[in-house]
């Protein structure tokens, strides 16, 4: 007996390696609005948590301000950074057998939904997914709770104990809290100890990841 029915992917972090792309659209922003320079381990704060908080909050922004830098970050990142990006070892693999097992499978991430669906078609992922759930550009919709529940909403899924949100930061775990849904950590993608301990249940790598479909409480 499968413990979950349906499981919720985040996209960075925990399907592409996404770094390089990202790190490189803040490190254009910063100097391209004055801002003080960011440290490698800075700019890869941001990735995962909604872009504009990591912005307004990171250089104490104004909303304006918050907007002018998310209009800069994607001057770069949707010509150039979308595409330094790379599936992370394995999971194309476990996605092929998870689906071949007729699981149910959806995308939920703060990355604006047009950038999210463009990616999976790239890596020739889109068909393992029922729905790709994603922000808006103008920054709503970015809570990953919302973006839990509107998946759920999408599939009319109502047995919300048989569902796993797989992410790699405290966001992912937190939003499925709130949406009264499991969590599993990937300690390979870019969050910390402390974020994963938050998690419900926590892998190393993708083939661990169904594993946890039929793990017992």
């Amino acid at each position: 007996m499968r413990l979950f029915e349906l499981l919720i992917w985040d996209l960075d972090g925990t399907i592409t390696d996404s770094a390089p792309g990202i790190m490189n659209a803040i490190f254009y922003t910063v100097q391209k609005m004055g801002f003080s320079p960011l440290t490698r381990e800075e700019a890869l704060a941001f990735i995962g948590p909604p872009l504009h908080d990591s912005f307004q909050k990171k250089f104490s922004l104004t909303h304006s301000d918050t907007l002018r830098a998310v209009d800069v970050f994607r001057e770069y990142y949707s010509e150039k950074g979308i595409w330094e990006n790379r599936l992370y070892p394995e999971i194309a693999d476990v996605l092929h057998l998870l689906y071949e097992k007729k699981m149910t499978m959806a995308v939920a991430t703060a990355k604006p939904q047009p950038f999210a669906e463009k990616i999976l078609c790239h890596f020739q992922l889109s068909r393992y997914f029922k729905t790709i759930a994603g922000s808006h550009f103008n920054g709503e919709k970015t809570d990953k709770a919302e973006l839990i529940l509107d998946v759920l909403k999408r599939l009319s899924f109502s047995q919300r104990e048989t569902a796993c949100m797989i992410g790699d930061r405290f966001h992912d775990y937190i939003g499925a809290r709130k949406a009264g849904v499991f969590s599993c950590a990937v300690t390979y993608g870019y969050g910390t100890r402390k974020e994963w301990d938050q998690a419900d249940y926590s892998v190393s790598s993708p083939h661990e990841i169904p594993k946890i479909v039929s793990r017992s409480l």
